[in-house]
């Protein structure tokens, strides 16, 4: 017959790898869900935009920086290229870009023919929102995103810009800080596009 002490320690090395064969199976599970999340968001950021080629959906902004209880409606900008910027101002890279919207609104914003700017705040309070605004020199109108808009206009994240055209049809959509050069050739081919 074995000595008690031989039973002891086959039990441990048996306890032992059992925990190393759960640690083992949890890491691989673990592992596994991080590769599918990454894998999804990778997914979902480089699909092309659902709303490229569609009417842009409507909805009214309540300004924070026009006259006391002004309102922008998107519908009643038919006829002149729109560039929806949603921001916040907590967001980085929406400091990042404010200069650039700023340089295109001066640059693409003039005139009847000129491309109406709007800067859609997302979860961000009027107070913080009014000194981005001031921060940035931003005098384009700007308000409150209506929280449906996350929805409707598929905001993964922020910022996000997005152009539409003279018919109101979503001509393109940017994710993400502005590439500086794209933008502006696209907001050129917008502005310059034909009327008719």
């Amino acid at each position: 017959m074995k000595p008690i002490t031989s039973w002891i320690s086959r039990g441990e090395a048996i306890r032992m790898l059992v925990a190393v064969a759960v640690a083992v199976i949890l890491i691989v599970l673990l592992v596994s869900r991080l590769h599918s999340a990454v894998s999804a968001t990778l997914a979902t950021s480089h699909a092309p935009p659902v709303l490229v080629g569609k009417l842009a959906p409507d909805f009214i902004l309540p300004l924070w920086n026009g006259t006391p209880g002004q309102t922008e409606r998107l519908a009643n900008l038919k006829g002149r290229p729109v560039v929806l910027n949603f921001w916040a101002s907590w967001c980085d890279p929406c400091h990042e870009e404010a200069p650039i919207l700023m340089d295109a609104w001066r640059t693409y914003g003039n005139g009847t023919r000129g491309a109406v700017f709007l800067g859609l705040a997302w979860q961000t309070n009027q107070q913080d929102g009014l000194q981005f605004l001031r921060q940035y020199g931003v005098t384009y109108p700007c308000g409150p995103a209506p929280e449906s808009l996350a929805a409707t206009y598929l905001l993964p994240g922020l910022p996000v810009t997005v152009l539409i055209d003279r018919h109101g049809v979503v001509a393109q959509r940017f994710l993400g800080s502005l590439p500086q050069a794209s933008f502006d050739r696209a907001l050129q081919s917008l502005v310059s596009a034909p009327t008719s």
